[in-house]
């Protein structure tokens, strides 16, 4: 009888193992992105029947797999009684590429790099700055998602929104990667023409900020053109979606804060005639 309540125990205590195993694996958000060297499939069940066919099927040595996993980081200031002013949230994506790791080594980086900069040089002393301030529940999210992939991009994009001390803090950026080289693509990587590309994405803003002028309340600068072909180009300003490319013209740059971001789409019909065959939507 002894025997077989130890049994009973033993069998119960590992159950209690597995579960916390399962909970414990659950709080961290794991995405495994598949790259052929055709063309990416999500769709399991698409895939499936891709590969049963034998279409675009492809060996090992063919294929790059990409794990992203994110790691979240909390800063909270406290008053000096204790009282929480604020809590800013970031996450760091660690990235591993069992075919390719220097590829995946560079986008971690280039991605880390430029949270840090944030996130030490703005973000920590924007928070700490309100700390004597009448002001609570205040703090910012900042955070990346992993946007659109395919067989040679991986876009990543970086969303800042919350306040310090009244004053409203939001960006909206896109990060292109070639999944191959781990490098940040920009204008002059996937254009078939860099000059031309820049100035269809120039044409196009303008139009944009055009029909915004005429409307009544606007805020755009009277010498937005100075600095407008620079912030088109600027990386982190512009990415990829499944249909488009998007470009971003963040708050303050062109207009006032009221003005928030200002987006334009680039359809692919359009956009396509000047990438570069590998890089077209």
């Amino acid at each position: 009888m002894e025997k077989k309540n130890n049994s009973g125990i033993l069998v119960g205590i590992l159950i209690g193992i597995v579960i916390a195993v399962i909970v414990v694996g659950g709080l961290f958000v794991t995405k495994t992105i598949s790259f052929t060297n055709k063309e990416n499939i999500n769709n399991k069940e698409e895939k499936q029947n891709v590969d049963n066919e034998g279409i675009n099927a492809t060996t090992d040595e063919e294929k790059a797999t990409y794990q992203i996993t994110y790691e979240e980081e909390e800063y909270t200031t406290k008053r000096t009684d204790g009282t929480e002013v604020s809590k800013s949230t970031r996450n760091l994506p660690k990235i591993t590429n069992a075919k390719n790791q220097m590829a995946a080594d560079k986008i971690t980086k280039f991605l880390t790099d430029r949270s840090n900069e944030e996130w030490e040089n703005n973000i920590k002393k924007m928070a700490d700055q309100v700390i004597d301030l009448p002001y609570d529940g205040l703090g910012v999210k900042y955070l990346y998602e992993t946007g659109v992939i395919t067989n040679n991009r991986l876009t990543f994009t970086l969303s800042m929104n919350g306040g310090f001390g009244g004053v409203g803090w939001l960006s909206e950026e896109g990060y292109n990667f070639d999944t191959k080289t781990g490098e940040v693509l920009t204008t002059k990587t996937v254009a078939e023409n860099d000059e031309e590309l820049k100035q269809y994405m120039l044409k196009k803003v303008t139009e944009k900020i055009e029909e915004l002028k005429k409307v009544e309340g606007n805020c755009i600068n009277e010498n937005y053109q100075k600095n407008l072909e620079e912030e088109i180009n600027r990386v982190g300003n512009w990415y990829f979606t499944t249909s488009e490319i998007k470009i971003k013209l963040q708050k303050y740059s062109i207009a006032c804060g009221a003005g928030g971001i200002i987006e334009i789409i680039l359809p692919k019909e359009e956009a396509n005639k000047y990438l570069k065959e590998i890089y077209k939507i």
